[in-house]
């Protein structure tokens, strides 16, 4: 993207780092003194005073050596502009730093929300999740941001493959920041489980199941912009009120739809393994969370060895942790690393839904708005988080 501020534009070296390396560093060896002079005057105009550099006056053209103190004052900028990235700090004038000096010198005051981890999403559907939300959110002063680049300050939304240790397709939080001895609401983070919306499958006879999102734009690229769109707009002020006071609705034509809200039968809470020959309860975790244990089953990311052993049902007799199974000549109790063919292994089910779960699958990928009412609790939180934040 080309610099637009009047201190930034029009130097081919900023141009050049504004979209990628080299950036400009300490010297030596000297870089190109314009594109240093303009970056010490831009350091100046944020307010990050440079006085050895301006040796002649404030009036005066800076010297255009990017030395220590110039490294300094853009180290201090880095810090106050990306303040949950110290990744940033290393006082070198690249493509993200760049970017954040012209947004403010040019006085834009969007809200900037930053989608990470496209390549999550399949390529055939990437185009249509951004132009999705850039459509949805076009009404709102908002700058949505799909580059990798830039560091997050308002709201980082994250695309990941991650299996959460829940069955959740989302989430969201928000930390709280306290300005002048008042509370407000601070940056926010969401996680889009890409992989969790994937790996859905409804419940066959014989042991089967199906896909409940193929991938295709209208049903997994549609449900992927519904939990993103939700997500972020939790993070925008609807995470109070509505159904069960979260910011839901019942409504399926309306982004805060919560699928709680729809009745029907809980899937399975757990399914049963039956040890094979052969194995191992580390290779029956790593194969579960791989996808590759059942036709069907696919376990959460964090998933330990430790987990599976503690939980309840394996307590019970037949199963692997079952304490008394000592008493069986040749098999001993009380350790993991003693399974033996034939028990059963009590796995909890993440991703297998009941076939009645087939009638939710429209409701997740229907057209869906905001209220009015929705829009300008929105538009409201927009604003006074900008007023907070520069």
């Amino acid at each position: 993207m080309a610099l637009e501020s009047a201190i930034l534009a029009g130097n081919a070296r900023l141009e050049q780092a504004a979209k990628g390396p080299p950036s400009i560093k300490r010297r030596p060896p000297d870089d190109d003194a314009d594109a240093v002079r303009r970056i010490q005057s831009a350091l100046v105009a944020l307010g990050f005073p440079l006085p050895k550099s301006f040796r002649s006056g404030p009036g005066a053209p800076p010297d255009g050596l990017f030395g220590d103190e110039t490294w300094s004052a853009v180290k201090a900028f880095q810090q106050k502009a990306f303040p949950r990235t110290p990744a940033e700090w290393d006082g070198r004038v690249g493509k993200a730093t760049l970017a954040e000096m012209d947004r403010r010198l040019t006085g834009a005051t969007k809200y900037l929300i930053v989608y990470k981890g496209l390549r999550t999403i399949p390529a055939s559907l990437r185009e249509f999740v951004k132009s999705r939300l850039i459509e949805v959110y076009k009404p709102f002063n908002v700058e949505l941001d799909f580059s990798e680049a830039r560091a997050a300050k308002d709201l980082l939304i994250t695309f990941t493959s991650e299996m959460p240790a829940i069955p959740i397709y989302g989430e969201s939080s928000r930390v709280e920041a306290t300005t002048d001895g008042a509370t407000r609401a601070g940056s926010g983070d969401g996680s889009i489980y890409v992989r969790a919306l994937q790996v859905t499958r409804i419940e066959l006879p014989n042991n089967n199941c199906e896909a409940a999102f193929l991938e295709k734009e209208d049903k997994l690229g549609a449900a992927i912009v519904y939990v993103t769109v939700h997500e972020t707009a939790h993070m925008l002020g609807l995470n109070t009120g509505g159904f069960d006071d979260g910011g839901h609705s019942t409504d399926p034509a309306n982004w805060m739809w919560d699928p709680g809200s729809r009745p029907g039968p809980s899937p399975p809470l757990f399914f049963d393994y039956i040890v094979q020959q052969g194995d191992t309860l580390g290779m029956i975790v790593l194969r579960y969370k791989q996808g590759t244990l059942t036709n069907c089953h696919v376990g959460p990311t964090d998933l330990t060895v430790q987990g599976v052993w503690n939980h309840p049902r394996n307590k019970n007799a037949g199963f692997i942790a079952d304490p008394n199974k000592g008493k069986i000549p040749g098999r001993r109790a009380n350790n993991p690393n003693f399974i033996y063919p034939g028990e059963k292994v009590a796995l909890f089910n993440y991703n297998v839904k009941k076939p009645s779960f087939r009638g939710a699958v429209p409701l997740f990928v229907q057209n869906k708005s905001f209220t009015d009412e929705q829009q300008a609790t929105m538009n409201r939180f927009i604003s006074e988080r900008r007023k907070i934040v520069k």
